[in-house]
């Protein structure tokens, strides 16, 4: 009746706390059945393995809360890794078209100052070989001018003879005159004489015949003499006309080789002034292109060493920050396996101690075996989990390791 009176609160009513003792009913109602104990030992056990499953499942969300955020952080990093070896090989294109047209540059500069020492040495070659030709010119012309020198002399010396050869013929004819003067005189005197023998002996014949063969011979001597004067005086006329001409074609000779001379000598001047200007241009040129290109070339050279050193500090920094970020995440992963080693080590050493206690007690229920079969089917679940993970691990840090 007192039992009747007094019943058992209900079991869902009750309320029970994890990681609490069972209370102790032998000792406030020793009339409770043995078997009522043993099935509230079981539901605090179970209570208390579904406290450590609801733990061991919080758990296991925020490791794979965590998990999600290292997979997003690795993909954030790889992702940024990638932009930047994209950014990288953009540069590393860049210069390297950069280079390709500093060197197109650097060659089509060196080409043209060689074109221009080529056409400077060819041009040098030029005025050698005119200078020479000038030289042989002058010394041709020297030659003749010697040969020339020495016909003018010879022919002032022919002149010379010459003059004296008519100074001595006209002393010669006036000496003939002279004497063609006696001889008239003469002739005049016998032809007078002629008269007075004549008529002294005109009857002798033979007289005659004398003073006719005397008078022929006399102006046959007479006609010879004048042909040979006359002849002598054509001659000297002729020579002094060949002399004159030979004066005058010397004179027009000179004065054409001295004209002829000053346009060669103002030809070459000329030719030399704008050889020397050209010159002076080509070397002003090149002087300046190779100014230009040194600076050009000075300023790419230190644009591309500061880029280059900029790259390698950026590399060289992402790959300490990527190394760090590998590190961090085998930290994490390490910290969470031991945290979930010591945690399934709390599980088991509470399943054993339960399991000690069932065996101590020495009965259990079908009730119990199902929890017992429903708390290991758990267990294998988390253990093949967390070897997963385990897995997991190496492999994304042999990622961010090869990244």
């Amino acid at each position: 009746m007192e039992q009747r009176q007094n019943p058992r609160p209900a079991r869902g009513r009750r309320v029970r706390f994890v990681d609490t003792a069972p209370h102790d009913y032998s000792r406030s109602r020793p009339d409770v059945h043995p078997l009522q104990r043993d099935l509230d030992s079981a539901h605090w056990r179970a209570e208390r393995l579904q406290g450590t499953v609801d733990e061991l499942a919080r758990q296991r969300s925020d490791l794979l809360i965590n998990r999600t955020k290292l997979c997003k952080t690795l993909h954030n990093y790889k992702w940024q890794i990638n932009r930047l070896e994209g950014l990288l090989e953009l540069r590393e294109k860049e210069f390297k078209t950069e280079f390709k047209k500093s060197y197109e540059t650097i060659s089509s500069f060196e080409a043209q100052v060689s074109s221009l020492q080529k056409q400077l040495q060819s041009k040098n070659k030029e005025i050698d070989q005119i200078q020479l030709l000038r030289k042989q010119e002058n010394d041709l012309m020297t030659a003749k001018l010697e040969s020339e020198k020495q016909k003018v002399q010879e022919s002032a010396v022919l002149q010379n003879d010459l003059q004296q050869k008519l100074k001595m013929m006209e002393q010669q004819l006036l000496q003939k005159d002279k004497e063609i003067l006696d001889l008239q005189s003469n002739n005049h005197d016998l032809s007078h004489k002629l008269t007075e023998v004549s008529a002294e002996f005109q009857s002798d014949s033979a007289w005659q015949t004398k003073y006719n063969a005397l008078q022929e011979k006399f102006t046959e001597e007479m006609a010879a003499k004048q042909q040979s004067c006359e002849a002598t005086k054509e001659q000297l006329v002729e020579e002094r006309k060949k002399v004159e001409e030979l004066q005058l074609q010397m004179k027009s000779e000179k004065t054409e080789k001295d004209q002829k001379d000053q346009k060669m000598k103002n030809k070459d001047k000329q030719e030399i002034d704008r050889l020397s200007q050209k010159l002076t241009e080509t070397t002003s040129e090149l002087r300046s292109c190779r100014v230009e290109f040194l600076q050009s070339y000075k300023a790419w050279q230190g644009e591309y060493n500061a880029l280059e050193k900029k790259f390698k500090e950026q590399l060289i920094q992402k790959q300490q920050d990527s190394e760090k970020t590998s590190k961090l995440v085998e930290e994490e992963k390490n910290s969470l396996l031991q945290k979930e080693e010591h945690s399934e080590r709390s599980h088991e050493e509470r399943v054993m101690s339960n399991e000690e206690t069932d065996v101590t007690s020495g009965t259990q229920t079908e009730e119990e075996k199902k929890k017992k079969g429903f708390l290991s089917c758990i267990h294998k679940k988390k253990s093949c989990d967390s070897q997963a993970e385990v897995e997991e691990a190496p492999c994304c840090s042999t990622q961010v390791a090869q990244q």
